[in-house]
């Protein structure tokens, strides 16, 4: 067995998990255990563009216990992801990207109260200000919640930029921005704008002010948890992938 079948766990089968070299006409990393080419859930050979990203996918396979357990290797499933689900028709995710874009959550402010409206402002204004001059995408933003129609050039724009964007690179804005359905965040994240923790924030800025006056819920808070930790994971990723 070399492989991840699904989500399910699996005894260990392996004592060692390496990174190597692969010999393909783009290059890449791939992982062995026990010198045995690890596979996607597809069957197709596993590989990463970085051997950052391999040393790191590595640590996963390493840190596993008498069962390896799937939700704690993050960087494996996205790449996997990016290989299995992303590289036959990249077209199609980056066109939910632009969905995303569409009804983006940057662009629905609160009415009231006027708290919560500058708690938006201070976390949302200035990344809708950051896509304006890096992408040249103005956004229109509304209060409530009836839909507002996005400038066709704006999500043109967006579109544009995620052109150059890897399957690999698709697997984690696609991971980010379906969090709270936020292209924008998503975009921020990988360009270095925003931290993780300041998208997560950003993110649920609403639910955290709603706690903040009504009490704490705990099964909301154990949930952001693991949402913040998959947030922090696959900005890891992203980043991972441009390091040599």
């Amino acid at each position: 067995m070399s492989e991840i079948i699904g989500e399910g766990e699996a005894l260990r089968f392996f004592e060692v998990a390496t990174a190597v070299r692969l010999d393909l006409p783009d290059g890449g990393w791939g992982i062995e255990l026990d010198g045995r080419v690890v596979k996607t859930p597809m069957s197709k050979t596993f590989l990463v563009p970085s051997s950052a990203l391999a040393e790191a996918v590595v640590n996963e396979w390493s840190a596993q216990g008498e069962k390896i357990i799937p939700a704690t290797m993050p960087l494996t499933g996205l790449a996997n992801a990016a290989t299995d689900r992303i590289e036959p028709n990249p077209q199609f995710f980056i066109d939910q990207l632009v969905t995303y874009a569409r009804s983006d959550l940057l662009c629905y402010w609160a009415e009231g109260p006027e708290d919560l409206v500058v708690r938006q402002h201070i976390a949302w204004q200035p990344i809708l200000d950051w896509v304006n001059e890096t992408f040249n995408a103005r956004f229109v933003t509304a209060t409530g919640i009836i839909p507002v129609e996005q400038p066709e050039e704006s999500l043109k724009a967006i579109k544009d930029a995620l052109q150059d964007a890897s399957v690999f690179h698709l697997a984690g804005l696609i991971d980010l921005a379906g969090i709270k359905s936020s292209v924008l965040l998503a975009l921020a994240v990988w360009n270095g704008r925003l931290t993780p923790e300041d998208a997560f924030d950003a993110a649920f800025v609403d639910e955290i002010f709603q706690e903040e006056q009504w009490g704490e819920d705990h099964d909301a808070i154990q949930r952001r948890s693991v949402i913040r930790s998959e947030v922090i994971a696959t900005a890891n990723f992203l980043q991972l992938l441009d390091v040599a």
